[in-house]
């Protein structure tokens, strides 16, 4: 059998009965790439207009092999080509497809235009936004290692065999954004494309091996956390800089990170260490966050783990509130409180950096006539 004598009938079958109505028609997959072996499967897709020709999806054995026929909207192939759902697979289906049928010369235009939407994505020109999704994607991987917690927890080596390659796949998503690169084929056809990935962690290899194959849990367990922190010291080391706001961010701060070092003591000296403890945490993650960006020039989500932003905190000289606060020694909770406020106001005066703070209504008339004087 040939393969193509069968989607010929599927391009005939849609033109004759909904050729208005149906944009584009286009095969992917190992056909596409020159890869099929006798038994592969062939994936077309068509490109109808909105909501019609629903009736034109299929799929089906012939033969043996798998037929698989199914619409997506222009928005959804657009998606696809920039990879908005899964870098590291979607733009295939769209970069590496070979058109059997456009309606029109518009509509074939259109579609090369989302294949070179994908390959611009490649270009040197993208490479900071593509590693800005990478950092995001990044946020992906602490949720899965939540998921793989939990699958430990239940001590059930199916869910953490799933929960350790949930790990892996946000993993690869990371790493395919920045190599800027994207996988020929589907998850499980991907390992050796992975494998020549230029930057990755060194131990990708044995590190995904494990996840698939290890009967024991805890090396499943181990192996994708060694992964995630992998590609996480990778994001560090190439991470990009910010734009240039134009001034520091820490101008017009302090007032506010005085006030919240003020509440902290309120909910210390009233005995709710619940409270303080969750004030110090939100502080101090927000001055190291804002110093990694004023001093580094880099920026962190704030739900980023601490230490990947606390380099210039820690080497500034900056308290650690988080880590002294407990029932046994709330003096030194206190005693850190004031440091860091102390600290930031030497830090801020280093720099020239004015803490705002006024003494009378003169000196805030001043001061407000100062930021916003008479034209």
């Amino acid at each position: 059998m040939n393969v193509f004598d069968v989607a010929e009938v599927f391009v005939s079958h849609a033109t004759e009965r909904h050729g208005s109505d149906v944009g584009i028609i286009a095969y992917y997959g190992s056909y596409a790439l020159g890869e099929a072996s006798p038994t592969s499967d062939l994936d077309l897709i068509y490109i109808p207009e909105d909501g019609k020709a629903a009736t034109l999806s299929a799929c089906f054995l012939l033969e043996g092999v798998c037929f698989d026929f199914f619409p997506i909207s222009w928005a959804r192939a657009e998606r696809f080509a920039i990879g908005a759902d899964s870098w590291a697979v979607g733009p295939a289906l769209i970069a590496n497809a070979k058109v059997l049928y456009a309606r029109s010369e518009a509509d074939a235009e259109r579609f090369s235009g989302l294949q070179a939407q994908t390959a611009e994505l490649c270009s040197p020109a993208r490479r900071k936004e593509m590693l800005e999704r990478a950092k995001q994607k990044w946020r992906d991987v602490l949720v899965e290692l939540g998921s793989l917690h939990l699958a430990e927890a239940h001590n059930d080596l199916e869910s953490v065999r799933k929960a350790g390659w949930r790990v892996a796949m946000a993993c690869v998503e990371s790493l395919a954004l920045v190599n800027q690169t994207y996988f020929q084929r589907g998850w499980d056809a991907n390992f050796e494309e992975i494998l020549q990935l230029e930057s990755r962690p060194p131990f990708t290899r044995e590190e995904i091996t494990n996840i698939a194959l290890s009967p024991q849990m805890s090396v499943i367990a181990k192996s994708a956390t060694n992964l995630a922190i992998g590609v996480q010291s990778l994001l560090q080391e190439i991470t990009t800089t910010s734009e240039s706001m134009g001034e520091s961010v820490f101008v017009n701060y302090y007032p506010e990170m005085r006030d919240k070092v003020n509440k902290i003591a309120r909910r210390r000296d009233s005995g709710n260490l619940v409270g303080a403890s969750w004030a110090a945490m939100f502080v101090q993650d927000e001055v190291a966050r804002f110093l990694a960006q004023d001093v580094e020039g880099l920026t962190y989500p704030d739900g980023e783990l601490y230490a990947t932003c606390a380099e210039t905190y820690r080497s500034e000289g900056f308290p650690s509130l988080m880590g002294v606060l407990n029932d046994d020694d709330v003096a030194q909770f206190g005693e850190q409180t004031q440091k860091l406020d102390t600290c930031m106001r030497s830090w801020l005066g280093r720099r020239g950096i004015a803490l705002n703070e006024l003494g009378s209504l003169d000196e805030l008339r001043k001061f407000l006539q100062r930021r916003d004087p008479i034209a």
